[in-house]
């Protein structure tokens, strides 16, 4: 066995070693359990031929290579029902990769445990919430000379109302973890019309602070996707600036072209975002200023709801701030 073989059986993952055409050269022990593979039977012939998943073919033909190194695909063993593969694909020589695989079973069975969770939470809290806040309209108009009680009563119906956005908000979370590996809707959206309407809800909704609003829309410019979806996410985008954006300031709103790139974007000449704080935005319930936030009336799953359904358009969200000077939140898309 030469030295390179020896090492590959020395590791802890499936290795496969294909050449150009995708035909196997070699593979270690644990690649014949996660693969189902034997040397007699399957040395020289093309993995795609072994192992028909469309999820495999497409990225052992993707030319993103960055992709391949460190996000991968993940798939069920073929050879196994139990078993969840994370795979990836390392180069080699100039005609060869390595497919390595990984299981990450218990990853995946710890992942659906807490999105199965955080849907039934969600769904269950809903009842006990509406009789609560039905309670509370019915004391606030009871007792509505009662400065005393009225406070506290009000301030119970406001946080009721702030877990309500909250149970909403997670229950649309997992909706879309678990289309997310459906396809999108293939339907020409007025894409145009769906952001003057949100704009026009904001203008005749949001007048406390007296914010400047301005768009370019480029009424030309439509879009195939989920209606539901990207209106969600571009609502998210419009409330968080006028959220984060103090009284008498601008936000402004665009769905332009740029190169072969579709952009909707919001900017604001807010207080900005530290640069530290930027790959973290679109966590679950990650806080530039958590007291702020919550003063706020934000959920913290705005952003996260965001890139999920940028996710499942195949699209990007883009975020660039500058302490004093404000945000800018740019959704790009395929042309």
């Amino acid at each position: 066995m030469n030295n390179y073989q020896a090492y590959i059986e020395a590791i802890p993952d499936a290795a496969v070693l294909l050449n150009a055409e995708n035909k196997i050269e070699f593979f270690n022990t644990i690649a014949q359990s996660f693969f189902g593979l034997k040397k007699k039977k399957h040395l020289g012939k093309n993995i795609l031929q072994i192992i028909e998943n469309p999820q495999l073919a497409d990225f052992l033909s993707s030319s993103d290579i960055e992709k391949k190194i460190s996000k991968g695909i993940d798939i069920q063993s073929p050879a196994n029902k139990n078993l969840m593969l994370s795979l990836s694909l390392l180069p080699c020589t100039n005609d060869t990769r390595f497919l390595l695989a990984r299981n990450v079973s218990k990853i995946h069975r710890i992942s659906k445990m807490r999105k199965d969770f955080v849907a039934n939470v969600s769904h269950e809290l809903r009842t006990p919430l509406t009789v609560i806040k039905g309670y509370l309209e019915v004391l606030e108009e009871r007792l509505i000379d009662d400065k005393t009680l009225l406070f506290p009563i009000q301030e119970m119906q406001q946080q009721s109302q702030r877990m309500e956005h909250l149970i909403q908000d997670l229950l649309l979370l997992s909706k879309l973890e678990a289309n997310a590996d459906k396809d999108v809707d293939t339907d020409l959206l007025q894409i145009p019309a769906i952001i003057k309407s949100l704009i026009k809800d904001v203008k005749l909704i949001k007048k406390t602070k007296n914010h400047k609003i301005t768009s370019n829309i480029d009424d030309s410019l439509l879009m195939a996707g989920n209606e539901y979806e990207l209106q969600s996410a571009f609502s998210n985008l419009i409330n968080n600036a006028l959220r984060y954006t103090q009284e008498n300031g601008s936000i402004h709103i665009e769905w332009t072209k740029k190169n072969k790139l579709i952009c909707f974007s919001v900017s604001d000449d807010g207080e900005g975002i530290a640069e530290k704080h930027l790959h973290r935005l679109t966590e679950r319930f990650y806080r530039v200023d958590k007291g702020r936030s919550r003063d706020e009336g934000g959920t913290g799953l705005g952003l996260a709801i965001v890139k999920h359904i940028l996710n499942h358009h195949h699209a990007s969200l883009e975020i660039t701030s500058k302490i004093g000077k404000g945000s800018k939140f740019c959704c790009l898309f395929r042309a």
